[in-house]
This record gives structure tokens, sequence and C-alpha cells, in this order.
């Protein structure tokens, strides 16, 4: 039997999926769930890049799991992507990592050559992905991971310019580290909620965006 582990930052992008599952509001002393001869664990962070570090990291430091898969939602900067859309995040970057110009501009810490033998990590690639059918399927993309959800059509540009990103979130960067660091098999999985632009709630696709992350898991937790 499997034994998985499913992270969120938010109750709410899972919830779908919870509920195909029958389980209660999951925390980490919830026993885990038996559902279609998987074992089910999940674990919530709460919102951001250091929650996600801190929770992944005690949690993988005091269970072990056949695999581990990140599952939320996404703003995307590709407009070829229908909203809704479920990806996978194979790389991803920390867009935010380096110092500031007058102007606005960020200048990544790759650029300081004076940080050529410093120890740091911009850009993580997923060392190793879960492969099943369904998920060589899916897009793979490119992913930044931000403090602050870009919404201003400089802001915009100015990422789009310096990493030619897919999608952007607020964790998914620190999963896709813990896990290389654990030597962790895992997955990140993200539906696209909406495109970033100037910020407009009226445009986003949350709920249609749950229910496709939720079948799309469904479909995966089968396959493993």
């Amino acid at each position: 039997m499997k034994n998985i582990l499913i992270v969120a930052a938010t109750l709410m992008e899972i919830v779908p999926f919870l509920e195909k599952t029958q389980s209660a509001h999951p925390s980490e002393d919830v026993k885990p769930i038996i559902y279609k001869q998987k074992k089910l664990h999940y674990l919530i962070t709460g919102i951001g890049m250091t929650a996600m570090s801190c929770h992944l990291s005690r949690h993988l430091a005091a269970n072990t799991y056949d695999c581990v898969i990140n599952a939320g939602i996404a703003g995307t900067f590709n407009k070829d992507f229908n909203l809704s859309k479920v990806v996978e995040v194979r790389q991803d970057i920390f867009a935010e990592l380096g110092t500031e110009n007058p102007d606005g501009a960020i200048v990544p810490l790759t650029y300081h050559k004076e940080l050529d033998n410093a120890t740091y990590t911009m850009t993580v690639e997923n060392n190793d992905p879960l492969k099943t059918m369904l998920i060589n399927n899916l897009p793979k993309c490119k992913g930044i991971t931000v403090s602050t959800v870009s919404g201003s059509s400089k802001r915009i540009k100015l990422l789009t310019d310096l990493y030619k990103p897919d999608v952007e979130s607020m964790e998914g960067a620190a999963f896709l580290y813990v896990c290389n660091q654990f030597k962790q098999k895992s997955s990140q999985i993200r539906a696209l909620s909406n495109y970033v632009e100037v910020r407009n709630k009226k445009n986003w696709a949350i709920k249609k965006a749950c229910n496709n992350l939720s079948e799309t898991l469904d479909k995966i937790v089968e396959e493993l």
C-alpha cells in the first residue's frame, strides 16, 4: 500500500478532494485515511515560504512517505493556458532573492559576482519527480515563488523579463527545496486560478480551479 503525503498551503485548495476521501479537517495528528487502497496523510502548512519550509521539514524529519504531492492553485503568466487548467511545476525560482535598484528593479543574487562562493539557492529543480501516466501528460511549467502576489503592470513586466515564468505561487520553490533536501519523491501540482495581471478578483476562477485540482489529484492517487 502506497503511503502518500498531500501538502497544501490552505485547506480551501483541497476541500473538494477531502470531501471525496471523507476525511476530517486534516492536521499533523490525524490518522491516515485509507482511500483507493492508498494511505493518505494531509499536511496544511499555512501560506508562504517560511510556513511551508518549517512545517514540511519538521514533518518529513519525523515521518517516511513513498511520495509527497504539493496540491494548490497558482496564477499564470501564460495566456495560452485556460484558467482552471492543471499543470506540474518541475522548476521553481525564489524570485525575490536579490537586491533592489533605486528604480525598483530586482537584481537576482546570481547577478552579484561577489557572491560566487556564497551558499544560496535561487532555482530549484525537482530532483525526483513522480512519474505516473497522468502526471507525465500534464504541461510542465516553470514557476516563481514570491512573498507578495503580483498585481501591477510594472512588477509583472519586471518578473516576466527576468524569469519568463509560467506560474506564480507563494510556496512552490520552498516545497521543492525541502523535498530535495530530504531526497523525497515529489510532485508540485497546480491548478490555474487567475492570470497574473493588474489585480482584478472578478476575473479569478478559484472554485473551478480547486475542483479541477481535486479531480486530477484523485486520478493521480488512483495511478500511484
